[in-house]
C-alpha cells in the first residue's frame, strides 16, 4: 500500500485504524515522488509500454520522452501509469509529442483534436472507412484524455452507448 500522509500520526490521532495500521506496516518503504526521480520515467514508460502493448514493439521519440521526463507528474505514477496505458491503445510503432495527453504538451485539448482530425481528413490515401475510423480514434481517444482515462465518463462525453463505446474501444485495440 501507499501513503502520502504518515499514517501512524493518523492512528495516533484516531483517524486510522490502529490494527489495520499494524497489518500493512511490515516493511515500510520511502519512495520519492516521481518528480523528484526523473530519470526512472524512461525505464517505467518503457516496462508499462511492454506491460499494456506486449503484442507490439513501441518506442518513445526523443521529443515525446523529453516532455515525459519534464512533466511534474502530481498523479505520481499511478498517473504515468494511466498515461503509459491510454497512449499503447492507440499507438502504432512509435509514440511523438501528438500522442501525449494536453496536460502534458501544454495544449488545449480542441486544438489536438482538431489536428488529429485534419490529419484523417487530408490524408488521400485512406478510403472512407479508414477515414471514419480515424475519425472514431481521435474522438475516442480525446474523450479518454478529458474524463482522465474514466471509460464510462468518455463514453457521456460522447453522448454513446457504453457497451458501444467499449465495443469501439475494443475494436481499435486490435488494429
Amino acid at each position: 500500500t501507499a501513503s502520502k500522509n504518515n499514517l501512524h500520526d493518523l492512528v495516533e490521532k484516531g483517524i486510522f485504524r490502529a490494527d489495520l495500521y499494524y497489518r500493512i506496516n511490515v516493511v515500510p518503504v520511502d519512495i520519492p515522488p516521481l518528480r523528484d526521480r526523473s530519470k526512472d520515467i524512461p525505464l517505467l514508460a518503457e516496462y508499462y509500454l511492454k506491460k499494456f502493448a506486449p503484442e507490439k514493439e513501441i518506442k518513445i521519440n526523443q521529443d515525446a520522452l523529453r516532455k515525459l521526463v519534464n512533466y511534474p507528474w502530481p498523479g505520481n505514477v499511478r498517473e504515468l501509469r494511466n498515461v503509459i496505458q491510454r497512449i499503447s491503445l492507440f499507438a502504432s510503432n512509435e509514440i511523438n509529442l501528438a500522442d501525449l495527453p494536453d496536460e502534458i504538451r501544454n495544449e488545449h485539448p480542441m486544438q489536438s483534436l482538431t489536428k488529429a482530425c485534419h490529419r484523417c481528413l487530408t490524408n488521400e490515401e485512406m478510403t472512407f472507412e479508414e477515414v471514419v475510423a480515424c475519425l472514431e480514434k481521435n474522438l475516442i481517444q480525446q474523450s479518454l484524455q478529458e474524463s482522465k482515462g474514466n471509460k464510462t465518463q468518455a463514453a457521456k462525453l460522447l453522448k454513446m452507448n457504453f457497451s458501444t463505446f467499449r465495443d469501439k474501444l475494443k475494436k481499435y485495440l486490435m488494429e
